[in-house]
Order: C-alpha cells, then structure tokens, then sequence
C-alpha cells in the first residue's frame, strides 16, 4: 500500500466495522463518502468487501467506526495437505 498511488486500485478489499450489532445505514455512508457504492456485504458481520483504491483505504484506516481493513487476496497454500 505505502508504494501505490491514490488512484491505484489495492483490489479486493475486506472492511470490518466497529460493531456489535452488524452492519448499518452510517457504515454504508462512510464508504458512499469516499465513492464506494457497490460492495459485496455482510451485514450480521458489519462487514464489506469491495475494490478500492490506495486513497480510499487511507481515508479509512484513521476512521474511528472502522475496526479492520484487510486484503481479500487469494490464499496460498504450502503443504499439499493444506
């Protein structure tokens, strides 16, 4: 993330809010405010899953309502019995 720019996209990212009671109108908003409006969502979890640029991430990390952010990458196993 450091190294991109802010309009690079960071793919497919997983953003958890800082909830108790799943996933609500002012999490939505704060993802409509840095122009995400399409997202695969999780609302029991308080959770989106959605692409997003390097700049959208960075206005998130500081946000008080969110509690993680992470990459959806694809995983990778090591051990053919994994």
């Amino acid at each position: 993330l450091p190294t991109l720019s802010a309009d690079q996209t960071a793919g497919m990212v997983v953003v958890a809010f800082d909830t108790t009671s799943g996933l609500n109108d002012t999490h939505l908003n704060i993802l409509r405010s840095i122009g995400v409006n399409a997202g695969h969502t999780y609302p029991t979890l308080g959770m989106v899953a959605m692409p997003l640029t390097a700049a959208q991430i960075r206005s998130l990390q500081n946000n008080p309502a969110v509690a993680a952010i992470w990459s959806n990458d694809r995983m990778h196993y090591y051990m053919h019995q994994a």
